[in-house]
């Protein structure tokens, strides 16, 4: 079975909102680095720290939406099933052992990508039968569309009978520095700027932040490459 468990291989090398931004916002006097004095080095890493947090809070709460540019990876078993409508999930035996369940019933074999903004798929990886991993070719990639999507080949080489997972989808996901939505970097500002000075938010501020999420919210959830 497909389980769509996406992970962050290569975080991203900046934030959505800069540290001396913050000072501003908390009204913070002295003067904020990452060297010394070790007061002014707690401050900025309290700082920072926030801003991460908030940023990782937004993700969550939209269900995939990621702030900054970062590099993400999608482990799954099996090439796509997303195009099986088997009621009872029962399957030939040959395809459970290849792990090739495309193109039945004249559907195009697709992979999809539930986070976004989806900037680029980079490389598909699968397990050969000799348990080695290999680059595959022949695909494209809409990342356009939400959710985006990965058009397979109609040929597909059969998979490792022995190993999981057994399919590599690797892509970037998240706007570039300097290209986050205003909205989203006003909204990390408050969530940052209310756990630093009452560490809670306040109803208005709350309704905020919900309703910045919910015009960001991704919409997909669940398993769609099952």
């Amino acid at each position: 079975m497909n389980f769509d468990s996406y992970t962050c291989v290569s975080p991203a090398s900046f934030s959505s909102v800069q540290v001396a931004d913050m000072q501003y916002w908390t009204r913070t006097n002295l003067p904020l680095s990452t060297g010394s004095p070790a007061s002014n080095t707690s401050e900025y890493n309290l700082l920072q720290g926030l801003i991460t947090a908030a940023e990782n809070q937004f993700y969550k709460n939209t269900d995939g939406y990621v702030v900054n540019s970062s590099g993400w990876q999608l482990p799954l078993d099996y090439w796509s099933m997303s195009q099986y409508h088997n009621p009872w999930g029962v399957f030939p035996i040959e395809m459970l052992v290849s792990g090739n369940f495309c193109g039945v019933m004249g559907h195009p074999p697709m992979f999809y990508l539930a986070l976004q903004p989806i900037t680029a798929v980079t490389e598909i990886q699968y397990l050969d039968t000799t348990n080695t991993w290999q680059t595959l070719e022949g695909w494209t990639a809409d990342t356009y569309n939400t959710p985006a999507r990965i058009n397979l080949p109609t040929s597909l080489p059969t998979l490792s009978g022995t190993q999981l997972p057994r399919v590599l989808i690797n892509f970037t996901a998240g706007n570039a520095q300097g290209n986050c939505p205003p909205d989203i970097q006003f909204a990390i500002k408050v969530w940052a700027n209310s756990l630093y000075e009452n560490r809670t938010m306040t109803k208005h501020e709350t309704s905020m932040w919900e309703d910045t999420c919910d015009s960001y919210r991704t919409n997909i959830v669940g398993n769609w490459n099952q």
